[in-house]
């Protein structure tokens, strides 16, 4: 049972006793007047009895002496007069009585009409209790509805958030794995500048020796035909000292 449908049940409750009081307090006016006008038609009744035996005395009497029949007549004046009074009392008794309970069944019915508009009243509050239950459970639901969308995007962050740490630390190895890949490049660059340098001047020693050796051959062999031409005139050392400066130069010469 919800917060709303107990004050309801009690407010209808308190209802239906109020209106069951009413129609036993209807009831007991209705029997009140019925009694009432019993009691009227009863005294209405006791008026003509009394009368008609009053009558029926005097016919009898007719055969009485003259005396007895004006006692008779006064007898009957005196016993109509009373019962004239007591009919006013009694008139005057019923409708005071009808007064009050016309001045009652206008309250009885001003009553009924409030009860009517409480229990209409009471019927549109309900109702508005159960829209604004409704509503208080529609908005139940549409926060439960938000708080597991934040807990879903919360969730679906985090884990990208995750990802996203996992993928910078990749992202940052790979540009040390980058620069250290650049680093043996370049390193491997100068290894192969110095190792096409070194070719080079190898290759250049190679000839620069194939040169010296030949160079050295062609001395021994001057050489010995210095040796030879020692022996021959002066003139042909001349030649000879000529020889040798041109040998000199072309040793020079790279």
């Amino acid at each position: 049972m919800s917060n709303f449908e107990s004050p309801n049940e009690n407010y209808k409750y308190n209802r239906q006793k109020g209106y069951l009081k009413w129609e036993l307090t209807n009831k007991d006016i209705n029997g009140a007047l019925d009694a009432q006008q019993s009691k009227i038609e009863k005294g209405y009744l006791s008026k003509d009895r009394r009368a008609n035996t009053f009558v029926g005395s005097s016919e009898k009497s007719g055969l009485q002496s003259e005396k007895s029949l004006d006692k008779s007549n006064l007898d009957e004046h005196v016993c109509c007069n009373k019962l004239d009074d007591l009919s006013r009392q009694y008139q005057q008794i019923i409708n005071e009585q009808m007064s009050k309970l016309t001045e009652l069944n206008y309250l009885i019915q001003q009553h009924s009409k409030l009860l009517i508009e409480s229990y209409n009243q009471g019927l549109e509050d309900a109702k508005s209790a159960k829209n604004k239950e409704q509503q208080i459970l529609e908005n139940n639901r549409l926060l439960r509805e938000r708080d597991r969308q934040i807990q879903e995007w919360e969730e679906k962050y985090h884990k990208e958030k995750k990802l996203g740490d996992e993928k910078e630390e990749e992202i940052k190895e790979l540009e040390n794995r980058i620069k250290e890949l650049s680093t043996n490049i370049s390193v491997i660059s100068n290894t192969e500048d110095l190792e096409v340098e070194k070719n080079q001047w190898k290759n250049k020693f190679i000839s620069l020796n194939k040169q010296f050796n030949e160079t050295e051959q062609q001395v021994v062999v001057l050489e010995n035909e210095i040796d030879m031409l020692k022996q021959q005139q002066k003139k042909t050392e001349v030649r000879t000292s000529t020889r040798r400066r041109t040998i000199a130069k072309e040793i020079q010469q790279p």
